[in-house]
Parts: C-alpha cells; structure tokens; sequence
C-alpha cells in the first residue's frame, strides 16, 4: 500500500523532521513530496497520485495568506479531481484547507493537533492504515 505525503512549507524544521520520521517508520509504503508554495501544491495534486498510491496526507504547512487567497480556485478545483481520498495533516486550526476552500470532494478526514505535528501525522497514518488494510481485505 502506497500514501503521497503531499507537505507545505514549514518553519519549524524540528517538528517537520519528526513528523517525516515518523511517517517513514509505517508499514504503509510513505511517498514525501515536499512543496515551497500553494501552486506546487496545486501542481502535485494535478499530477494525480503515481500509480500505486491509494491515499494522499495533505499538509499544506504554513502558507501565507496571500498565496493560499490567490491559488484557492485552483487548490479547490485540484482537490476535487483527486481520484484518490485524502487526510488533511496539520498542527494548527488556523492551517485547515477544508473551511477555506469548501470542495465538493471533502478530506476524510482533518487531524488537527495544535503544536504537535508529529502527533497529527501519527493519528492521520493510523487511520490510513486501518482504511487501506481494510480495503485490501475486502478486495482479498
């Protein structure tokens, strides 16, 4: 099983190093793809995940303002052509796309801990897990 990690810009490189730790010690096959702005964001999504992805880990990480008002449309329209299910990854309320945004195809799920990055990656990865094994258990 395949999960794109799909990860913002981000300040706190300690925090991001943990969370990246973390997500390399699953089971789960963790692609990072990491993303200086919205419109690398918005391009990756485009890109649609590599043929043996199932499910994407959005963390958009700090964006600014400015740059998340000007690529929202195409944030938007990029999360509502994603052909796989996502889970926003954050470690602050203030950075959920979900609100912003409004897309018609809605994350799974949004796991916010508030100055525990690497707390939301684990919750986020746990629940990835469980989904993609029970998916392959129906499937065998």
């Amino acid at each position: 099983m395949s999960i794109l990690l799909i990860q913002g810009p981000h300040r706190d490189a300690p925090a991001i190093a943990a969370a990246q730790r973390l997500a390399a010690s699953h089971a789960a096959h963790v692609v990072p793809v990491a993303c200086a702005d919205a419109a690398q964001i918005v391009a990756r999504l485009q890109q649609g995940a590599h043929d043996e992805t199932e499910l994407v880990l959005l963390d958009s990480g700090e964006l600014p303002a400015a740059d998340l008002a000007d690529h929202a449309p195409q944030l938007r329209a990029a999360l509502d052509a994603l052909g796989h299910p996502y889970i926003e990854v954050h470690d602050a309320s203030a950075q959920a796309l979900e609100p912003l945004l409004q897309p018609h195809h809605a994350p799974l799920l949004t796991v916010i801990a508030n100055g525990a990055l690497a707390d939301s990656y684990a919750i986020a990865l746990g629940v990835a897990e469980r989904r993609l094994g029970a998916r392959a258990a129906l499937a065998g």
